[in-house]
């Protein structure tokens, strides 16, 4: 069902959305999936260095297989490493 949505500013422009969002398109991509084991979504952690990951694992490499803590373990330490290695 197509509606029409306004704003209350008379210089905006009037928009066509329905129920998935603007134009019936929320993402390019797949929202809310999980995939290889992981119980949350790629890019739900940050690393200012190592970038996006999964932040059930603090898996880095978006095709791995969750190993859950043992894997934020070596993350953890890897993380710690290299903050030692920069911060000499």
């Amino acid at each position: 069902m197509m509606k029409m949505a306004t704003v209350n500013n008379p210089a905006a422009r009037v928009r066509n959305y329905d129920t998935k969002g603007l134009l019936g398109v929320k993402s390019k991509y797949e929202e809310d999936t999980y995939k290889n084991g992981h119980t949350q979504v790629w890019g739900s952690y940050w690393h200012p260095h190592f970038g996006w990951g999964y932040r059930c694992c603090y898996s880095f490499d978006h095709s791995s297989k969750c190993l859950g803590d043992a894997q934020k373990k070596q993350t953890i330490k890897r993380e710690y490493e290299y903050e030692l290695e920069v911060n000499k």
